[in-house]
């Protein structure tokens, strides 16, 4: 049972899917699934964590270049869209003086390749998000007064998908900065 236990906490501090689902199967199939059953909720919750990030950076691959740039194209952006980008541009640690000026904002969606904000946020992993950055961006999007995404995707598209993608990072990191032990500064 201790092997079992120590499977699935590692596959916990892996943050993978399959890992997760591998050993979350071999403690049911062995009947331990009652005597590691807050080992087994954590586990799921995080399972399902991950499973709605895989869904998110579905929609982020959606994303196309005409979608992106009708972003871009906004000289002075509607105020939804400016906090969505801020709160998004955060999450990927530019600091928050930088994403009050939607110039810069502007010149970070422009980016291709490596460091196109598709790719940044496909590639984010976020138990490695500055925590600070994290709690800004809660506060940006919480600020603004969004109600749902349809609010948002109702004046820019891309910007109800980053919307999401925002939020589920926020969740994802919070969530591991609370299972992180005292003391330990990210």
């Amino acid at each position: 049972m201790e092997e079992l236990r120590k499977d699935l906490e590692h596959a916990m501090e892996l943050r993978s899917e399959q890992a997760l689902i591998a050993a979350m199967t071999a403690v049911k199939t062995n009947g331990f699934a009652t005597q590691l059953a807050p080992e087994m909720s954590l586990a799921d919750s995080l399972l399902h964590q991950l499973l709605v990030m895989s869904a998110i950076k579905l929609e982020i691959l959606k994303l196309t270049q005409p979608t992106i740039s009708e972003l871009r194209s906004f000289d002075r952006p509607p105020v939804l869209v400016h906090k969505v980008m801020m709160a998004t541009l955060m999450l990927l640690n530019h600091p928050q003086k930088f994403t009050k000026s939607w110039k810069n904002i502007r010149a970070q969606i422009g980016k291709l390749g490596k460091e196109s904000l598709k790719n940044r946020c496909l590639n984010i992993d976020p138990s490695q998000v500055n925590i600070k950055n994290v709690k800004k961006s809660q506060e940006v999007l919480k600020d603004c007064g969004i109600k749902n995404v349809d609010e948002v995707a109702s004046v820019s598209p891309a910007a109800g998908t980053m919307y999401n993608w925002s939020n589920l990072v926020i969740e994802n990191a919070l969530a591991v900065d609370a299972k992180r032990p005292p003391g330990d500064i990210q």
